[in-house]
């Protein structure tokens, strides 16, 4: 199922979170303030997750990553090395 959902909070590992139909959604890749289009992934154990389709209205706060190994642009099969997160932006 694609939705479109309000992000209004952080959860504890960085996902935005959102509320849809009673539901809370963590949606990784996302900040508060934002707009965005989700689809929800089946089939998962625990809280329904998003998967982020297209952020439809970008919160101030956001800004660009300095890697290209991070995010939903990720060159494909590299992954993400989570070593963004531990450096000074430029």
């Amino acid at each position: 199922m694609i939705t479109e959902v309000e992000i209004d909070a952080v959860a504890l590992n960085g996902d935005g979170i959102a509320s849809s139909g009673g539901l809370r959604i963590a949606v990784p890749f996302t900040i508060p303030g934002e707009r965005v289009r989700v689809r929800l992934a089946d089939g998962r154990p625990g809280p329904p997750a998003g998967i982020l389709l297209e952020v439809l209205r970008a919160s101030p706060h956001r800004t660009v990553p300095p890697c290209r190994h991070f995010g939903i642009d990720a060159v494909p099969g590299l992954g993400d090395c989570g070593g963004c997160t531990w450096q000074p932006s430029a």
